[in-house]
């Protein structure tokens, strides 16, 4: 498979969260405004590329006879990741490290950091390459999927909504419509 679609995959029809269903803590909180939810995305995706890189490398160096220990060894490299992102935007972007505020850390413990490490390291244990590849189209999806959200909710505060409907349950109907144009695309991939 060419690392085009190997992309493109990850990113539209195996999306971490529209198809994988993780990641929905910061998806559903943090993408109320476009201007975080960008920052968020691209954050995820830069510590998903990272990380999954940090994952092929030390899977196939110490985790060849012990997959067991791949969780935990994964939690600790995402921890790490996150950690140097963290200190990369706080030297680099002062804004967006302000505007993130504790969500920043937190991305260490968004359990689409975990699967994206897991499936890299699981569909691709031969190629760093094509691993790497998940992990930014991992990334890549995250955000596509986060700046989806933080559009149509951004309209939808604009626009007259019943009050039985306002926030979560409007919120969780526009995430299952998401979805649903997102699985149409398991086919093509």
């Amino acid at each position: 498979m060419s690392l085009i679609a190997v992309i493109a995959a990850a990113a539209l029809a195996d999306n971490i969260i529209l198809a994988k269903m993780l990641g929905l803590c910061p998806f559903t909180g943090l993408s109320k405004r476009l201007d975080v939810a960008v920052g968020v995305g691209v954050a995820t995706a830069a510590v998903l590329t990272l990380s999954a890189a940090a994952a092929w490398v030390v899977n196939a160096t110490l985790l060849q006879n012990i997959s067991s220990l791949q969780p935990l060894i994964f939690i600790t490299l995402a921890a790490i990741v996150v950690q140097g992102a963290e200190l990369a935007m706080r030297l680099w972007m002062p804004l967006m490290h302000r505007m993130l505020g504790l969500y920043l850390p937190l991305i260490a413990t968004n359990c689409a950091v975990l699967g994206v490490m897991l499936l890299a390291v699981r569909k691709s244990p031969d190629s760093f390459i094509e691993a790497v590849a998940r992990g930014f189209g991992g990334g890549v999806g995250f955000l596509l999927a986060m700046v989806c959200l933080a559009l149509v909710r951004e309209r939808i505060t604009d626009s007259q909504v019943p009050v039985a409907m306002r926030g979560a349950p409007l919120t969780m109907i526009t995430i299952g419509w998401m979805a649903l144009a997102f699985s149409g695309l398991h086919g093509i991939f």
